[in-house]
């Protein structure tokens, strides 16, 4: 091979080389940029655990334990949230980029006021961690950027426009816990005990001892037992009664002993026994309005409840009423 020729090889393995490192560098850009969007998750059936907070500390956990979701691994979580935020994890999506001028601004809102989610498996493996910040200037996303990017994005999902961070992401447990007193199906209540402080004669405990086999007694020693037959559609009746109570409020603290209209002797105690043999204890305190004393006959518009000694709200008579039924009632 001549010398002439040798060069000329050369030159075009150069040229070829330069050639190759140009490409791959902007292949590699590309492939980071396109990584940097990539929020989504497709599979939130294996999610198990999600956590949430600020720079502040403030925050909380949803966790998974086997089909029932916890917020911090104490009280039920609201369902309907739970679904909402596992639908915008899987939906999610890039809808406009963020103009370079304003790229620095943005990223130094999130780093400031943002808010940082975690996103695990059921092994407690890390499948996605990310940041959101506030909402872009038209109000119809809002900037999040993936962990370890500093690439930020408008982000949402189709079908809603607003603020994704503020609305389902909130940073307070009591926004996230379930409001549900109480949600038994058919078939689910072994035993059900109702103690009426004010009114013991009518306190009972009723069992469920077979398909349409029941055994009402009552509570308190002095009353004497009714030998009439008990009235199926009677229990049945008052065994749907549970089957999805709602609170009005999911309450922080306890209530009693404050500075408040609620009477320290609770309406009523329930305590229902379920057919895994888990225990639920719910206490229901009335809450009095200003100037009106309580006597027979008064209902009072909400009660303060108070469900297994660690969880309060404040839930309406109107929903609850339904399961304020005494021991005669069984036999009418």
């Amino acid at each position: 091979m001549t010398s002439r020729f040798k060069y000329l090889f050369l030159a075009l393995f150069l040229l070829t080389a330069v050639t190759v490192f140009i490409y791959m560098r902007k292949s590699g850009k590309s492939s980071m940029a396109d990584n940097s969007r990539d929020f989504a998750i497709e599979k939130v059936e294996d999610i198990g655990k999600i956590f949430v907070t600020d720079r502040n500390g403030a925050g909380y956990t949803l966790e998974k334990r086997g089909d029932t979701w916890y917020a911090d691994s104490i009280h039920l979580a609201d369902p309907a949230f739970v679904d909402v935020v596992l639908t915008t994890l899987k939906r999610m999506t890039v809808t406009n980029l963020v103009p370079k001028p304003a790229i620095k601004n943005v990223m130094k809102d999130i780093a400031t006021l943002g808010k940082k989610v975690e996103v695990y498996d059921r092994s407690g493996d890390k499948i996605k961690s990310f940041y959101i910040g506030g909402p872009n200037q038209r109000v119809t996303a809002s900037y999040m950027v993936l962990d370890g990017y500093n690439i930020p994005y408008e982000m949402s999902y189709p079908g809603f426009s607003g603020d994704l961070g503020g609305r389902l992401w909130p940073l307070h447990l009591i926004d996230v816990r379930s409001k549900s007193l109480f949600k038994y199906k058919a078939g689910e209540i072994k035993k059900i005990t109702v103690t009426y402080p004010r009114d013991k004669n009518e306190s009972f405990q009723l069992q469920i001892l077979g398909l349409n086999k029941y055994k009402v007694d009552p509570l308190s020693p002095t009353v004497k037992p009714i030998t009439k037959e008990i009235s199926k559609g009677a229990v049945e009746e008052y065994l749907s009664g549970f089957e999805n109570i709602l609170a009005a409020k999911v309450l922080s603290k306890n209530m009693l002993n404050a500075d408040t209209l609620i009477s320290n002797i609770p309406f009523a105690q329930i305590e229902i026994v379920d057919k895994n043999d888990a225990i639920k204890k719910v206490d229901l305190y009335p809450v009095i309005e200003d100037k009106v004393r309580m006597g027979l006959g008064y209902e009072p518009e909400y009660y303060f409840v108070i469900v297994d000694n660690k969880s309060y709200f404040n839930a309406q008579n109107l929903l609850l009423k339904k399961i304020f039924r005494g021991y005669s009632y069984f036999y009418e």
